[in-house]
């Protein structure tokens, strides 16, 4: 509305106040009439009303048409008034330290909605703000997931209730009957971690669910897993034992709409066959950490995996088993292996996929070589390299930007020598999260890896945090105290990832920075 017509307005209102000097009258008495709310609804306006406590259902509903409303000292809100301030995009009411289900049903339908005030509410409450589940609303999503996991028994009213979020998590429940399963059709993520036995019926109700754990079952039948094979994020993680046909169906792949890889975990199998391998080889994530070894034409159908194949109970891997796992395009998890041969570095040397080989703790001049071929490996228990090695493992053909290689680095060595910092300069993410400690030199080597992490770090000099503060991403969880002048120097990364210890301080200088940079 131009401001002809909002004066022409309020002369037909006989009204000469602005809402400038309405918002002044508001705030000044904690009252407003409804000639006021009508005129402050027109101006389309960010409305900061804090000292207003009362309201009207009337006044609401003209007060809505703003696209911002801040009402935090309102205590109680009518029902009606939740219905009217649901058109609100967004919406303050932080005073608030109660509201009925009647109003959540109406309040969650806010764009951007705070209820800071709200501190405890009803489990009918609750499940409907956790439904949201974003920004300020995200701890009421905790919150429900803490009362849902705490139930052991549940009746058909309340189950009704948690499925209306489309998430049951309950993993208190012990026993599940087929009422239960009826209703939890229309859930799409399901966990029923304690329950130990189920039926056919039961599992094909809850397979309807995109998500879904049993990981209290220890065994299945192979009609369940029939059923099972439509899930698209499967966890059995008390499975022990599969029969070939089981495996077959749960090997199978449904065609996701939305594009998302089926992931199946049975962290518990502690053996297949052959037969088996082939079948789960057809899985696009697939998690078998239970398993301490593996024959050849097991590795072989196993290899099949597309995307992510998790070994981490493996104690040993040979060469002709790395070859089979090369082709796996994203990721690699070998973490129980603590010896590797060069033969089976150099397998592995051919893979495209992040390989995690966090049980190795040393390596030969030859493995260095082969392994520096990857482009993410994560070595984090390696305690000991030499300067050739480092420079090794640094390799990369690949550029990340005009200064750096692309190449992701996870190391344990808890120091390194002068010659390992300039060679690790030239990467572009790097992990070196058991260094204790770093000399200046070294911090200013280091400072030219876009992404560094040096999460064991305790404390720096002036002269490192100068250095480290030209890092893009810089990760220094483990600094507990810092002086101002190095918070005003790290303030200057672009993306910091420090303890709540330092944080304030650090922001600080970030507020102070921001305030003096020019407008452009």
């Amino acid at each position: 509305m131009s401001r002809f017509f909002l004066l022409l307005f309020l002369l037909v209102l006989g009204c000469s106040d602005t809402p400038d000097e309405i918002l002044k009258e508001v705030r000044k008495t904690g009252t407003i009439t409804d000639e006021q709310a009508l005129i402050l609804g027109r101006t389309k306006r960010s409305l900061k009303l804090h000292d207003l406590t009362s309201l009207t259902d009337e006044q609401a509903s003209r007060l809505s048409s703003n696209r911002s409303l801040y009402l935090n000292g309102l205590k109680t809100i009518t029902d009606k008034q939740a219905e009217f301030l649901s058109k609100v995009e967004n919406l303050n009411l932080d005073g608030l330290i109660e509201i009925t289900e009647e109003q959540a049903r109406h309040l969650i339908n806010v764009r951007f909605l705070s209820l800071k005030g709200l501190v405890a509410a009803p489990p009918e409450v609750l499940l409907i703000l956790s439904r949201k589940g974003a920004g300020q609303l995200y701890r009421f999503r905790e919150e429900a997931i803490d009362y849902t996991n705490s139930l052991s028994v549940v009746d058909e009213v309340t189950l009704k209730r948690i499925v209306e979020s489309k998430i049951a998590t309950l993993n208190g429940l012990v026993a599940l009957t087929d009422e239960h399963a009826e209703i939890l059709r229309d859930a799409s993520a399901i966990e029923l971690d304690k329950i130990s036995t189920i039926t056919d019926l039961q599992t094909e109700h809850i397979s309807n669910a995109d998500s879904l754990s049993l990981n209290g079952l220890t065994a299945l039948t192979d009609t369940q897993a029939g059923h099972l094979k439509n899930i698209v994020f499967l966890s059995l993680d008390g499975v022990r034992k599969l029969s070939d046909k089981q495996a077959f169906h749960l090997g199978q792949q449904r065609q996701d709409v939305l594009l998302r890889m089926q992931t199946l975990s049975l962290n518990q199998l502690t053996q297949i066959n052959e037969s088996q391998a082939a079948s789960l080889g057809n899985a696009k994530i697939l998690y078998l950490d239970g398993l301490k070894s593996l024959t050849d034409a097991e590795a072989r159908g196993l290899g099949g995996v597309c995307c992510v194949l998790s070994l981490n109970g493996l104690e040993s891997l040979t060469a002709k088993q790395a070859g089979y796992f090369s082709a796996i395009q994203e990721e690699l998890f070998l973490n129980g292996i603590e010896v590797l041969t060069d033969d089976t570095a150099d397998a592995l040397s051919q893979s495209e996929a992040k390989i995690g080989l966090n049980g190795v703790v040393s390596i030969t001049d030859y493995q260095a070589k082969s392994l520096g071929k990857l482009k993410k490996i994560n070595l984090a228990s390696l305690r000991e390299l030499t300067d050739n090695q480092a420079t090794s493992l640094a390799y990369s053909l690949e550029s990340y930007d005009n200064d750096t290689l692309k190449k992701y680095l996870k190391l344990g060595v808890p120091s390194i020598t002068n010659n390992q910092a300039e060679a690790f300069a030239m990467i572009s993410h790097l992990w070196l999260d058991s260094l204790s400690s770093l000399s200046d030199s070294q911090s200013q080597s280091l400072s030219k890896v876009p992404h560094l992490s040096l999460g064991s770090l305790k404390t720096i000099s002036n002269e490192q945090a100068v250095h480290l503060s030209s890092v893009r991403h810089l990760m220094l969880l483990g600094l507990e105290t810092i002086n101002e002048k190095q918070a005003a120097s790290l303030s200057r990364v672009k993306s910091l990832y420090v303890s709540e210890a330092i944080r304030s301080q650090i922001n600080t200088y970030e507020r102070l920075r921001d305030r003096l940079q020019p407008l452009k």
